[in-house]
């Protein structure tokens, strides 16, 4: 088993000011380093999903978007909602929806790559943080991410197989963005657009030149 010691040390001296020895204590923290742990990974973590929680994420992205703007770093962001989820709730339960949200979660998380941030910021909303990303890259992970759900179903202790189906938004850091919340307000446009045209697709939404965002195409691939 695993202990945590705090530790320290001091001289022992003799009648001539020499170091003849040193006391050593030990104290056995074990049990407030494993509180405080709990409690970090409760203050930032989706208890669920075991992804990072909108808080966290949020203070992360703020983080991210300082960086990109002094290293002028590309930084694209990927909003993802389960399609349909109300109806997977009202069909099958609340427990299995929840089971639906961690196989998307996990879908989309073993897609990434290490640096990448994925948090859960809603019921069935995800978001993915992509430094060091243009938009046509973000473009292909978000596609990655929504064909590798769109062939797969989940299978368990009910009657019939759930095929979930997700629609994506992505924007991208452009000159002028001060705040993280400018890029996050168009992937979520984004993905409206994603919602309102069919749903089970990806969209790019990005901010034209008169700094008033524009549609982009549709991701057809």
């Amino acid at each position: 088993e695993k202990r945590i010691y705090l530790s320290s040390r001091q001289p022992i001296y003799n009648t001539c000011k020499e170091i003849v020895g040193v006391l050593c204590t030990s104290t056995d923290i074990t049990q407030i380093h494993t509180a405080q742990e709990k409690l970090e990974i409760e203050a930032t973590t989706d208890p669920l999903t075991g992804l990072f929680n909108r808080r966290f994420f949020f203070k992360l992205a703020e983080q991210f978007l300082s960086e990109s703007i002094r290293h002028n770093k590309s930084l694209s962001l990927i909003m993802l909602d389960i399609d349909l989820f109300k109806e997977i709730n009202d069909l099958y339960g609340h427990p299995i929806g929840d089971e639906v949200i961690k196989f998307v979660a996990f879908k989309a998380k073993s897609l990434l790559r290490k640096e990448d941030i994925i948090a859960r910021v809603g019921g069935e909303e995800y978001v993915v943080l992509l430094p060091n990303t243009n938009g046509k890259a973000a473009q292909l992970i978000a596609e990655k991410i929504r064909m590798s759900i769109d062939s797969e179903c989940i299978t368990g202790d009910w009657s019939g197989n759930i095929y979930p189906k997700v629609s994506l938004g992505i924007s991208t850091f452009t000159e002028g963005d001060a705040e993280f919340h400018e890029i996050y307000a168009r992937s979520d446009k984004a993905l409206y657009q994603a919602k309102f045209t069919g749903r089970n697709k990806s969209c790019m939404l990005e901010k034209s030149n008169d700094t008033s965002d524009q549609q982009a195409p549709e991701i057809n691939l």
